[in-house]
């Protein structure tokens, strides 16, 4: 018994290795088409969220995130937005979940949070939903029993659907998002529901329910998507011990579980309404809160600010899967959909006198409409932030390498087995065995070739490394007691401009213009003038500088120092 058990365990070992080792080579494989973009803002439409994100982590990164109360401000930090009220608003639409990795990845390695960081961690987060999703594939084929070959291709096979499509590469190469980031929590909560469903005994699992509860926790700070998670989790956990096909749950424990969203969305509105230049902090509560309101509606679309009927948006919902992932994936996962619920009905049906197979097959069905359900109820129910966010279909990768790529193959292939367990026949039995087998690598071996890319060029958006360079150079070249000013251009608040510079940038054609403006401005400070062009006349208003800086395709000129104001500063 020991022997086997530890060939048993030994098997395990080395095809879960393989199965990671492949992930790892598709990886590798689609490294190459993002280098182009690593360096460089994005150039695409509305692409202004990455480097916001980044300029709301370099302003915790500055001021620290506790003194700030985790606040997003609109404007980066500076001697003439030195107070939350100078700072034009507040982000407060979401949770600041999201930025919190930047912050900790620029703490840990001592560095500024800057554009190439943002992006690498983009691409560190695509590889770790592959990774999860591959972990669960392959743990939910173990609980079915499939033999260890299944695991390891479906589990390659999921990688390949998360990391080959086009769009993929592009919103988790540039577009660094609470809708791209919360996708990395999601993948990691169907891992540990399979590790849950497929744990040795109860002490295992109940320690894998707990990592979901705190996995869900997390989420629900990040991302709107993970209330809609949280929601069909826990139904299905009731249902599941409702019908004893699941793990018991006492009273207590649901009750508790009722209450931990609404615990988090309290506190999501404490920081709303404690944050420093908040709508609550200018305008009151109430204000705050019929903002919120107001904002929940038109992302439903049904404002007229922006509607977006279901006339309007289906169709192009559909036509973005298409131009995002490829021509069929959209057909691959409402088909995949439709079937799988069939089969789910048929191993239910006939696990009903068999506990572990009723247990499993609820499991099976479970995690189904968990990668599923959530995604697109979130998608369709928010659908004029889908309609207007592209990066807002980051989270269909889910549902395609889980629904069509694992569930599919791996549902036809149970009903199959349960089907030929009531033959007397042992030969039959091998031979539907082994073609259940075949079926599923076949149809992992097409799936993965349909989603390798096929459109030329397969960049999206355009690269332009060079783009960010004038905008790095006045972050670079100015500090805090600067306010700049130029005749050429603007930046605005919460744009990529001013996000990447560090600054906002005022117009200005004169000195009495720099003066209305600054009039307010307390303690010392200096006037900086930026010129397009290297070759540019440094001289402003008829001034000249008293120090001069050609660079990055500008000249910068400082002016002397100015004495600030003299009244209602403290």
């Amino acid at each position: 018994m020991t022997s086997d058990t530890t060939r048993c365990s030994n098997s395990t070992a080395a095809s879960l290795a393989c199965a990671i080792l492949g992930v790892c080579v598709v990886y590798i494989v689609v490294l190459d088409w993002r280098f182009p973009y690593i360096h460089q803002i994005p150039v695409f439409d509305l692409d202004y969220i990455t480097t916001v994100m980044m300029m709301f982590a370099r302003n915790w990164w500055i001021e620290g995130p506790w003194q700030m109360l985790f606040s997003m401000p609109y404007a980066p930090l500076s001697v003439e937005t030195a107070t939350p009220d100078l700072r034009y608003a507040m982000y407060q639409s979401w949770p600041p979940g999201a930025v919190l990795p930047l912050y900790l990845v620029a703490l840990l390695t001592g560095t500024e949070p800057n554009i190439t960081m943002v992006n690498w961690l983009n691409v560190a987060g695509h590889g770790l939903i592959a990774l999860f999703l591959s972990l669960a594939a392959y743990f939910t084929a173990n609980l079915l029993r499939r033999p260890r070959i299944e695991g390891v291709v479906l589990a390659i096979v999921a990688a390949c659907l998360v990391l080959f499509p086009r769009g993929a590469v592009y919103f988790f190469s540039q577009i660094y998002a609470f809708d791209t980031h919360i996708v990395v929590y999601y993948a990691l909560l169907l891992f540990a529901v399979a590790l849950e469903l497929g744990a040795s005994n109860r002490s295992s699992a109940r320690r894998y329910y707990w990592l979901q509860i705190a996995i869900l926790i997390c989420g629900l700070f990040v991302d709107w998507l993970f209330y809609f998670v949280f929601a069909v989790w826990f139904v299905l956990r009731l249902v599941g011990a409702w019908t004893d096909r699941g793990s018991p749950m006492k009273r207590k424990e649901a009750w508790a579980l009722t209450a931990l969203p609404l615990v988090t969305f309290a506190v999501f509105l404490i920081w709303r309404f404690r944050t420093p230049g908040s709508i609550a902090a200018k305008d009151g509560v109430i204000a705050s809160i019929e903002e919120l309101a107001w904002k929940l509606v038109y992302r439903i679309g049904e404002t007229s600010d922006h509607p977006v009927s279901s006339v309007r948006f289906f169709p192009a919902f559909y036509e973005s899967h298409r131009f995002y992932y490829w021509d069929t994936a959209p057909v691959l996962i409402g088909v995949g959909f439709v079937i799988c619920l069939v089969l789910s009905v048929a191993l239910l049906i006939t696990s009903r006198t068999d506990s572990v197979a009723r247990k499993a097959s609820f499991g099976l069905f479970s995690m189904f409409l968990l990668s599923i359900v959530p995604a697109y109820a979130q998608m369709i129910v928010l659908k004029q932030h889908t309609y207007i966010h592209p990066w807002s279909l980051a989270k269909v990768v889910v549902p395609l390498a889980m629904v069509p790529g694992v569930f599919l193959p791996l549902m036809a292939a149970a009903v199959l087995q349960r089907w030929l367990s009531g033959w007397s026949n042992g030969w039959w039995k091998s031979v539907g065995r082994i073609a259940g087998t075949v079926g599923v690598l076949a149809f992992a071996l097409w799936i993965g070739t349909e989603a390798w890319p096929r459109q030329t060029p397969y960049i999206l958006g355009r690269i332009d490394p060079a783009g960010a360079v004038p905008w790095l150079t006045i972050h670079d070249m100015t500090s805090y007691r600067d306010v700049v000013f130029s005749p050429d251009f603007e930046t605005v608040p919460f744009g990529a401009e001013a996000a990447v510079s560090g600054k906002l940038v005022y117009r200005a054609r004169s000195f009495a213009e720099v003066d209305r403006k600054v009039n307010y401005v307390c303690g010392a400070f200096q006037v900086v003038i930026v010129h397009k062009g290297e070759d540019a006349d440094p001289t402003f208003d008829g001034r000249t500088p008293k120090y001069v800086i050609r660079i990055g395709g500008l000249t910068l000129t400082r002016f002397s120092d100015y004495p600030g104001a003299a009244k209602g500063c403290p």
